[in-house]
């Protein structure tokens, strides 16, 4: 699955995410057409990981998933607009999502060179 939001600012943002994802999930942010910049990953759903980046005018954020599609799968995020106060979560509405049926074959593998 792979998951997308747009920036609202007009210029660079500093940007937290808190973020699981059970199985997994790598995180980038870029284009409207592509993730071009990786942020980080991780494979191990129980953990919650924290990044801090800055997040340019224009630029969406991308989420892909992998799910082993064995009981449950989730994605937990917190997003927040440091200079601008605002969080947002991953049950927002504006969240566009895309399965590309590829299920725990995702197509990443948390490289950089990989998104």
């Amino acid at each position: 699955m792979l998951f997308a939001l747009t920036s609202l600012p007009a210029q660079a943002v500093s940007v937290k995410v808190n973020i699981t994802v059970d199985n997994s999930y790598a995180l980038f942010y870029g284009t409207q057409t592509a993730a071009t910049n990786f942020v980080g990953s991780d494979f191990s759903w129980p953990t919650t990981e924290t990044y801090s980046f800055n997040l340019p005018a224009a630029n969406f954020l991308y989420v892909v998933t992998a799910s082993d599609l064995s009981v449950a799968q989730g994605f937990l995020g917190q997003f927040e607009n440091l200079d601008a106060g605002y969080t947002f979560y991953s049950s927002d509405a504006q969240w566009q999502v895309m399965a590309t049926g590829l299920g725990s074959a995702a197509p990443h593998s948390g490289s950089v060179a990989d998104p």
